[in-house]
C-alpha cells in the first residue's frame, strides 16, 4: 500500500514539473503558422526611469489583431526582422515596432505623396517615402548601400530590408543626438511642426503595448 502511494506521489510531482515547464515555455514562445518564434523579454525604460518588461508575444498579438490583412508568414517575417535589426543596431524593439505602426500601419507596399527633399548630394528633388519604415531613397540610399543593407531602391518594398534600413537610420540619428531616442524620432520624421506630434504618437503606441502586457 505504501509503495502504491509512493508511486502516486512521484507521478504527481512529475506531472506538476511538466506543467510548470510547459507554462514557462509558453510564456517565452509564441507559435505562428506552426513555427515557434522565440520571444525573449524586452526591457523598456520610460522618461521617469521606470522599467517595464514586455515579450514578443504581445507584439505578435497586436500584429495579428490590428493588422490582420497581413498573412501569418508576413507577420513572422516582420517580427523576425524587428528582432534581428534591434539586436544588430541596438534599437529597442518596441521603438521599431511602434515606429512602423505610425509610419505605415504595416502596409509594406505603401508610398507617400511626392515631396521636395534634399538628397544625399545636397540637391533638392522630389521623391517619395516608401515601405514599412517610410524611407526616402534619395536621402538615405547611398548610406544604406554602403552599409550593405540595400542594393536597389526596389528592396525597400520588401519586409526585412526595409526594417533593417529603418533601424539603421534610427541608429545613425541616435548617434547624432547622443543617444536621445526622442530627438532621433523627431529627426526621423524630418524638419516639420508635426515632428513632435509624430514622436508622441510612437511613445503612445509603446505605452499601449506595455498596458496590454501588464493588464
Amino acid at each position: 500500500m505504501k509503495n502504491k502511494y509512493f508511486w502516486i506521489a512521484i507521478i504527481a510531482i512529475l506531472f506538476v514539473a511538466e506543467f510548470i515547464g510547459c507554462h514557462r515555455y509558453l510564456k517565452t514562445h509564441t507559435i505562428i503558422k506552426n513555427k515557434i518564434v522565440y520571444t525573449p523579454v524586452i526591457e523598456y525604460k520610460n522618461k521617469k526611469g521606470v522599467i517595464f518588461n514586455i515579450t514578443y508575444k504581445t507584439l505578435a498579438k497586436d500584429l495579428a489583431t490590428n493588422y490582420s490583412f497581413l498573412s501569418k508568414n508576413q507577420q513572422v517575417q516582420i517580427l523576425n526582422a524587428i528582432k534581428k535589426s534591434s539586436k544588430k543596431y541596438n534599437i529597442n524593439p518596441l521603438v521599431i515596432y511602434s515606429l512602423i505602426s505610425v509610419e505605415s500601419s504595416y502596409m509594406f507596399w505603401v508610398q507617400s505623396p511626392r515631396r521636395l527633399v534634399v538628397n544625399s548630394s545636397g540637391k533638392k528633388q522630389y521623391d517619395r517615402a516608401v515601405g514599412l519604415c517610410s524611407i526616402c531613397y534619395s536621402i538615405w540610399g547611398e548610406k544604406l548601400k554602403k552599409a550593405k543593407i540595400l542594393s536597389t531602391k526596389s528592396e525597400l518594398y520588401e519586409i526585412e530590408p526595409n526594417i533593417m534600413a529603418g533601424s539603421y537610420i534610427l541608429k545613425v540619428l541616435k548617434k547624432r543626438y547622443k543617444g536621445n531616442t526622442i530627438k532621433a524620432l523627431e529627426a526621423y520624421f524630418g524638419k516639420s511642426n508635426y515632428a513632435k506630434v509624430y514622436q508622441r504618437k510612437i511613445i503612445a503606441k509603446i505605452g499601449s503595448l506595455i498596458e496590454k502586457e501588464i493588464l
